[in-house]
């Protein structure tokens, strides 16, 4: 696993928790200002407080896999094209809203300046992440291959 994998993700999850997912007005927005002076770390740790699946360094998603070789010659690694842009294909769960799901989308917008990273919608791609709501924000690192889930929760 690359550094630049690694980086790719965190901020994905960073920036998928810099951008609220509540409408105005709500009473949400109360609890989101006293939330902003929490750190991001602590903001995913405490999501991640109750999830189910085994994580390291808090947001990691441990491989269920028993071979720890699994990658070799670099095939765990998302591939850079001919024209330098590493394309990475994605979904997201009709679990979030409209308004969520724009959230989402200018961050993944937001890696396509200044970097070689560019999230496309999926249209038949075997590999591709699927960003889901599953009870805490965590995710594998680099190409699990298939259908990879990223976590924002909700």
């Amino acid at each position: 696993m690359t550094p630049t994998a690694s980086l790719l993700l965190l901020l994905l999850l960073g920036f998928s928790e810099a951008y609220p997912l509540v409408d105005e007005g709500t009473e949400a927005n109360d609890q989101m200002d006293e939330d902003d002076s929490i750190d991001i770390s602590t903001r995913i740790l405490n999501s991640n407080n109750g999830s189910n699946e085994m994580l390291l360094e808090g947001d990691v998603l441990v491989p269920t896999t028993r071979n720890a070789m699994k990658c070799f010659y670099q095939q765990c690694l998302w591939k850079k094209a001919s024209n330098g842009l590493v394309t990475i294909p994605f979904v997201i769960s009709n679990e979030f809203t409209g308004a969520e799901t724009q959230v989402i989308d200018r961050g993944l917008k937001s890696f396509h300046t200044g970097t070689c990273i560019r999230f496309v919608p999926r249209s038949n791609e075997n590999d591709h992440i699927s960003i889901e709501s599953r009870g805490g924000c965590f995710s594998s690192m680099g190409r699990t291959g298939g259908r990879q889930v990223v976590s924002l929760n909700r």
